[in-house]
C-alpha cells in the first residue's frame, strides 16, 4: 500500500482571472489592442463553433424593445434562434443593415447613422439565448510566450502558422464552422494539504518541515507556470492540433517545468471558468462545462498518494 509522502503537501495552481474572445482580424482593431495590452495573456485556446448570422428580414424595434432572429447553421440547415433586448439606443425606430453573408450587422438612426454595430457571433454572446450555441469546441492550446517571454497573444497570434492551417482546414472541410479565439491571463496559488491521521509517512517531521519551507521559499518562474498550465490544458481537453502533451503530461522528463519536480510538488492544477463569456467548453473527450479543473499528480500512484485522493477517491 502506498503511504503520503508528507504531512503537508502541496499543489501549484493556476486560475484563469481574465478572459476575451476574440477572432484572428480583431486582433487589428484599435480597440482590442488597447484592452489586451493592458493583461499579459498567457494562453490562448483555439475553438470553433457553428456559423451565427442575423436574419435581415426579420427585426422589429419599439421604444423599449428590440427583437429579432439569429440563425445557427450545422451542415446545410439552419436553426432560428430569436432574441429579444432592451431599446437602449434612444431612437424609437431603427433599422438593420447587414449585407450578405450577414456575419456583420449596424443598426442604423433614421438619420443614416450607425447607432450599433459589429460582429454577429460577438453580440449573441451578450444575448439570452440558448448558450448550447455558443459552446466551443477546443483545438488547440498554445502559449503567448516567445523566448524570455518576449511576445504577448495578440503578437503571436498574428502569423501562427497552426491557426492558419485551422482556418484553412475549417473553410475547405467546415464552412458552416467559424474559429474563435480565447485568451487567456493566468494568476498562481497554492493549494495545501495537511493530513495528520496516519500512523506512518514517507519523511520524518523533520524533512516534513524542511519540505514546507522549500515550497514556500522557492518560487517557480513564471515561464515554467505557464508551460505546465499549457501541458495540463492540452492534455485535459486531447486538443487534436496539438503534437505534444497529449499523452506525456506530466513527466519528470520534461525540463520546461522540471522546477515542480525539484521542488517536490505533490501536483499541479489549473482553472478555467467561462461564464463571462457565456459559453462552455468542450472537446472530443471532454464535456461541456462552465469550470474545467484539471489536476494531474506528478508521480504515480504506485509512488506516491495524491493529496487529491480523500478515501481512496479522487476529488
Amino acid at each position: 500500500m502506498t503511504i503520503r509522502k508528507y504531512v503537508s503537501e502541496f499543489s501549484l495552481h493556476m486560475k484563469a482571472t481574465y478572459l476575451v474572445l476574440v477572432q484572428q482580424d480583431d486582433l487589428e482593431t484599435r480597440s482590442v489592442q488597447v484592452e489586451l495590452t493592458n493583461h499579459p495573456f498567457h494562453i490562448y485556446i483555439i475553438c470553433r463553433r457553428p456559423r451565427i448570422t442575423i436574419d435581415p428580414t426579420n427585426f422589429e424595434v419599439s421604444p423599449e424593445l428590440i427583437s429579432g432572429v439569429l440563425k445557427v447553421q450545422r451542415g446545410n440547415a439552419f436553426a432560428n434562434i430569436p432574441f429579444l433586448i432592451k431599446n437602449g439606443t434612444g431612437h424609437n425606430s431603427l433599422s438593420l443593415e447587414s449585407p450578405y453573408p450577414h456575419n456583420k450587422f449596424a443598426f442604423v438612426a433614421p438619420n443614416g447613422d450607425p447607432v450599433v454595430w459589429g460582429k454577429v457571433g460577438t453580440i449573441a454572446h451578450t444575448l439570452r439565448i440558448p448558450h448550447e450555441v455558443l459552446d466551443l469546441e477546443v483545438l488547440y492550446v498554445g502559449q503567448s510566450y516567445g523566448k524570455e517571454g518576449s511576445r504577448s497573444a495578440p503578437d503571436r497570434l498574428k502569423n501562427h502558422s497552426t491557426l492558419q492551417g485551422i482556418y484553412a482546414t475549417a473553410s475547405a472541410n467546415f464552412p458552416d464552422q467559424e474559429i474563435w479565439l480565447v485568451l487567456c491571463e493566468f494568476e498562481e496559488m497554492l493549494i495545501a494539504s495537511f493530513d495528520g491521521t496516519q500512523r506512518t509517512y514517507g519523511t520524518t517531521d523533520e524533512e516534513d518541515s524542511s519540505h514546507t519551507q522549500r515550497v514556500l521559499r522557492t518560487p517557480v518562474s513564471e515561464q515554467q507556470r505557464i508551460n505546465f498550465t499549457e501541458a495540463a490544458l492540452i492534455r485535459y481537453f486531447d486538443a487534436p492540433y496539438n503534437q505534444i502533451y497529449r499523452d506525456s503530461f506530466p513527466n519528470p522528463a520534461h525540463e520546461t517545468y522540471a522546477a515542480c519536480y525539484d521542488i517536490d510538488y505533490n501536483a499541479v492544477s489549473v482553472e478555467l471558468t467561462t461564464e463571462e463569456l457565456n459559453c462552455q467548453l468542450y472537446s472530443a473527450t471532454t464535456e461541456p462545462t462552465w469550470w474545467h479543473l484539471p489536476k494531474f499528480a506528478l508521480r504515480s500512484r504506485d509512488e506516491r498518494v495524491s493529496m487529491f485522493t480523500i478515501f481512496g477517491h479522487d476529488i
